[in-house]
């Protein structure tokens, strides 16, 4: 096993003003190996499509316990790691920093959108086989231009225990579960950040809508559980406007 890894995010004040990374510059677990791998897979797939963070670029370099062959010479097809990724940085902070300061003008009749927003992305993991299985307010970016993107995207990186769907609360490893199964989970998960937005919108009708699909979504039996799908459509009624 090799030494646990430090896992940083912060904007890059000097050579990419406009990135934020990840990066460990400590030998890195192989789990953690593999999950950097899976994410910047996930990454170059679907990165900087609409409601998902871009990659900028990724740090590579070689497997520090390597098997060596003759005069001590690394052999030509060594395995590479991921030592850090570069992603497009968002200026105005999370979700979760958005929900602590709900009143600002920047958030009039916007949970709605951004409810939209992340189902839709959550919807483009979805079709192409990938769940989010971390989806809370921390791992939702806000963009200079006040659009809500999904982060940490690997799906292999790890759970919060409290964002976790009923059913999953006494497994041991959730992400061993089938897709379907997973799928539900991040419904669940949304159903929550819908909840969070609901309770803070200033138009009566935009919270309800979110009280209602969440309820929808937060179901004890999935199999009672609202689609995706059928959020998204919901979600995509006309929005009201905060009157003052």
């Amino acid at each position: 096993m090799l030494a646990a890894s430090t896992r940083c995010m912060w904007p890059m004040t000097r050579q990419h003003p406009t990135s934020t990374r990840k990066w460990t510059d400590r030998c890195i677990s192989r789990g953690t190996a593999k999950c950097w791998n899976k994410e910047l897979r996930n990454l170059e797939l679907l990165g900087g499509t609409e409601g998902i963070v871009r990659l900028v670029a990724a740090v590579v370099s070689k497997h520090p316990y390597q098997t060596r062959t003759g005069l001590n010479r690394e052999t030509s097809n060594a395995e590479k790691v991921v030592r850090g990724i570069l992603l497009e940085y968002h200026p105005n902070g999370t979700l979760q920093d958005a929900l602590r300061s709900p009143k600002s003008v920047h958030m009039d009749a916007r949970w709605q959108a951004w409810g939209l927003q992340i189902a839709r992305a959550l919807a483009r993991l979805h079709q192409n086989g990938i769940t989010h299985m971390d989806l809370k307010l921390a791992n939702i970016v806000v963009t200079a231009d006040w659009n809500a993107v999904l982060i940490d995207i690997s799906g292999i990186g790890g759970v919060t225990r409290e964002w976790l769907s009923p059913e999953f609360h006494d497994e041991g490893d959730p992400l061993s579960w089938d897709m379907e199964a997973r799928k539900s989970n991040d419904v669940w998960a949304l159903g929550k950040i819908l909840t969070a937005m609901a309770d803070v919108s200033c138009v009566e009708e935009e919270s309800q809508l979110l009280r209602r699909i969440a309820q929808s979504a937060l179901q004890t039996s999935s199999s009672r559980r609202i689609s995706l799908g059928d959020i998204i459509t919901k979600l995509s009624t006309q929005p009201a406007s905060c009157i003052e």
